[in-house]
């Protein structure tokens, strides 16, 4: 029989207000996405955008400028705001073009990650030959129309990799150097999402190198990366895609998490 572990298989669920101004279309999404859509046919062209946050007595303020030909805008909260991870909260919105103020309602934002679906230890044998290292640890789970299977192995107590199968298949693979006495289970889990709801998970996982936290997330055929060394964020340039929008609010999330 499977023995449940306590990693999370995670469906987030995001709902979102939609606004219509005179020519541009605001999107606010419960994980902390601001989006500034131009209509059909227009564009948002030159112009600067003020988004406001109140909670209290406090104000955070984000401008961005936009440029002729571009579609969207987003703001992302809290990592454009410059504050760590928040939970659950509600906060004043407000937004300008210009001068102009052409948003101000209440809005909730819920950036912590919930659910009770279960990963299981893998104790099925499958073929095992293009692993590299000392397996760690082996984790399922399954989907509609697959199973998925995540593993981490250790080579050299230095170098550790990730891989990714759909249907015994290695699909995905993530390599990288890190400081093998930090790889603690608790501090650096395997969180799996389905973020678009289109019934295809993502796989997120957490590590730390000598000088940065770390976060891959694995789709089938993609992987995005989000790095935080001291205060300074990077990721995949991919991440500025619109597409990727969801992909990015969650990877700037986990990695402005504090360990719990």
């Amino acid at each position: 029989m499977s023995k449940k572990i306590n990693l999370s298989f995670i469906f987030f669920l995001f709902f979102y207000n939609l606004f219509y101004g005179q020519n541009e279309q605001i999107k606010i999404d419960s994980s902390g996405i601001i989006t500034i859509i131009a209509k059909d046919g227009e564009y948002l062209e030159e112009n600067n955008w003020s988004c406001f946050i109140t909670q209290g007595t406090q104000t955070l303020k984000r401008i961005k400028k936009s440029k002729n030909y571009q579609k969207t805008i987003s703001f992302f909260f809290p990592y454009d705001f410059h504050q760590h991870h928040q939970n659950q909260q509600k906060f004043d919105l407000v937004v300008k073009k210009d001068s102009k103020e052409i948003y101000n309602e209440k809005v909730y934002f819920d950036t912590k990650i919930q659910g009770n679906f279960k990963l299981y230890n893998q104790t099925e044998r499958i073929n095992y030959k293009e692993v590299k290292g000392e397996i760690l640890d082996v984790y399922y789970f399954d989907s509609p129309q697959n199973k998925h299977i995540i593993l981490r192995s250790i080579l050299k107590n230095k170098r550790i990799y990730f891989y990714y199968f759909i249907d015994k298949e290695i699909v995905n693979i993530h390599t990288d150097e890190v400081n093998f006495s930090l790889m603690n289970k608790i501090e650096n889990p395997i969180i799996v999402t389905d973020l678009d709801k289109d019934n295809k998970p993502e796989i997120s996982l957490k590590y730390k190198t000598q000088t940065q936290n770390k976060i891959v997330l694995f789709e089938e055929k993609n992987k995005f990366i989000c790095r935080k060394s001291k205060e300074k964020i990077t990721y995949s340039e991919a991440l500025n895609n619109q597409k990727n929008i969801l992909i990015k609010q969650h990877l700037l999330n986990e990695i402005l998490k504090k360990s719990e």
